[in-house]
């Protein structure tokens, strides 16, 4: 059993924050499960059922076919709510595409598309290094659009021999970076301080640079432990 000392206030919020992390992470798995195993089998089953009466009884139904129209696009609304909610699957998918889709997903309530740049042939590093890099994507992107009112998002990964890079920019409204440190610092921004925790967990780090009313960008980097 994991024991941290109560006299280390700080050490304790961040284990008290990684415990947190990994009970979400846990959640969504469990939710993912049961989007893709029951609801996404029953949808499929009505999916068939409707091709097989279309078949035997009605070939020209419009609203038949309608009908299927509508289970194949609610079935791959699943499959991407499945994906986004547990990243573990991007073992099974390719990496790169999982964060696709969930850049596609985010930019549905924007003004332009989200901008993303990537390599090719990215590294096959481990499966936490995967999930840690999505989930700060996703939680620096969800605050670009949530609290910065930006219009222009873009997300560059990178890599090289030493380390896995990831950048978050927009054009949005910006902060003091001295206010988002001192929050950061005193466990007061569970956002921020969840990217620091991720980063760390790879011996990385994380560089903010803000202004008021010139955009934000976030850098992180991680460390390989293939």
């Amino acid at each position: 059993m994991d024991c941290v000392s109560f006299e280390d206030p700080d050490r304790w919020i961040r284990f008290l924050n990684q415990k947190l992390q990994n009970s979400k992470e846990e959640e969504r798995a469990s939710i993912s499960r049961e989007l893709h195993d029951d609801l996404g089998q029953i949808l499929t089953a009505i999916q068939i059922n409707l091709q097989l009466h279309r078949k035997e009884c009605c070939n020209r139904s419009d609203r038949v076919n309608d009908s299927i129209e509508l289970i194949e696009d609610i079935i791959e609304k699943v499959r991407h709510k499945s994906a986004e909610l547990r990243p573990g699957v991007i073992s099974e998918l390719c990496f790169i595409d999982a964060i696709k889709r969930l850049l596609e997903k985010m930019s549905i309530s924007q003004e332009n598309k989200i901008d993303f740049k990537y390599r090719n042939n990215f590294p096959d590093v481990s499966q936490q290094l995967k999930v840690d890099v999505f989930r700060i994507i996703q939680e620096a992107v969800n605050n670009a659009i949530r609290h910065a009112n930006a219009t222009n998002i873009f997300v560059n990964l990178d890599f090289d021999r030493e380390k896995v890079t990831v950048s978050i920019s927009d054009n949005g409204n910006g902060f003091e970076i001295t206010s988002i440190k001192r929050k950061v610092n005193t466990n007061l921004h569970l956002g921020l301080l969840g990217m620091e925790e991720r980063a760390r967990r790879h011996n990385g780090k994380i560089h903010i640079q803000s202004e008021l009313n010139t955009g934000t960008r976030i850098l992180a980097e991680f460390k390989y432990d293939l």
